[in-house]
């Protein structure tokens, strides 16, 4: 570990004892420890106590020098105030990477099934149907793009392109809008050609097939669909929607049943893709950025920057505990030097 000093010009402070030295040896004076002895007793005896004691001489009473660990005490203090001064440490540099742009070629294929009319999301005081909560995801999704194109299928128990593959996202934005309920019919046996449908687009990075599971077997079977994607090397993503507890509202005219999400499950794991059970809106939103992180392609930048890792508080704490040591027995010292002197006289 390469350490050096940010101000090595600190070490100049090491010149102070040098000058004290100097300038005690010269004009003379207490060191600190006499005068911390002189003071215990000034503030314990007026200066007066030697006349009335009958005594002949002051009660301020001059020690000797201060002890050699006195003097060690000072220089290792002083030496580790300096170096916390100085600021030892280590330069590093850290290397970011930024993404500056990304492109995605993302076809949607959304059930729009009667079940898609189920209020089992938003909140108990303002719910919300599956397909509004879809909808309201998918146009986050669109605000979230860098440069991408965009395709819309839909189905029910038939399938058709909404919008191809288009880089007019404003576009995407409002064909996903105006998505009504059933447009293409209650059921929803047509998944496999929705999928087959989407995987004719060239070019794709992923498909996300947004769905609330199978309530009737897909009429195109999904081993086809499969064998189509691996064929094209385009993974299948798969968001089950409302296929765990909720807020579920009565329907008019609709008869809930559990749906199955197994199917599409195997199908995104065996494409290379990932399936999501998702019971709310923040599930939607988290689950669509997932999706769009592992797939299409990333320009990014590298910035590096130098950081200063300090190590200063680690000499600035043993300079503290060496004073609270040096203060601690200065002071003992002080009172054991004024017993012995008072024993002496």
């Amino acid at each position: 570990m390469n350490i050096t000093f940010a101000h090595p010009e600190v070490f100049a402070l090491l010149l102070l004892p040098l000058l004290m030295a100097w300038l005690w040896r010269r004009y003379g004076g207490e060191n600190d420890l006499q005068a911390a002895k002189n003071s215990l007793i000034q503030r314990f005896r007026h200066p007066w106590w030697t006349l009335f004691a009958g005594a002949k001489k002051s009660a301020v009473k001059k020690v000797g020098d201060p002890p050699h660990w006195a003097k060690v005490l000072r220089v290792a203090i002083l030496l580790a105030l300096a170096v916390a001064l100085a600021e030892p440490g280590r330069e590093q540099v850290i290397t970011q990477k930024k993404v500056v742009h990304s492109q995605h070629q993302l076809m949607v294929v959304m059930e729009d099934s009667v079940t898609m009319q189920l209020h089992d999301y938003g909140t108990p005081d303002a719910p919300q149907t599956r397909l509004d909560a879809i909808k309201g995801a998918l146009a986050g999704l669109i605000d979230g793009l860098d440069k991408a194109r965009l395709g819309i299928v839909l189905y029910g128990d038939q399938a058709a392109t909404l919008l191809p593959l288009t880089f007019d996202l404003v576009l995407a934005k409002q064909t996903i809008g105006r998505i009504q309920p059933a447009l293409l019919g209650r059921t929803d046996e047509a998944v496999g050609e929705g999928l087959a449908l989407a995987l004719r687009q060239p070019h794709l990075n992923g498909v996300i097939l947004i769905s609330d599971g199978l309530d009737r077997p897909s009429r195109m079977p999904l081993l086809q669909v499969l064998a189509l994607a691996k064929q094209n090397k385009v993974p299948l993503f798969a968001i089950g929607v409302g296929t765990g507890g909720g807020y579920v509202a009565k329907t008019a005219g609709l008869l809930f049943q559990p749906l199955d999400p197994a199917p599409l499950k195997r199908l995104a794991q065996l494409s290379g893709g990932s399936y999501f059970g998702i019971h709310d809106n923040a599930g939607l939103h988290a689950a669509l950025q997932t999706i769009t992180q592992r797939t299409g392609q990333q320009w990014t930048k590298t910035q590096t920057r130098r950081e200063w890792v300090s190590y200063a508080r680690w000499p600035a704490v043993v300079a503290l505990l060496l004073a609270l040591v040096y203060i601690g027995l200065g002071l003992r010292w002080a009172t054991r030097a004024e017993a012995i002197t008072d024993a002496a006289h």
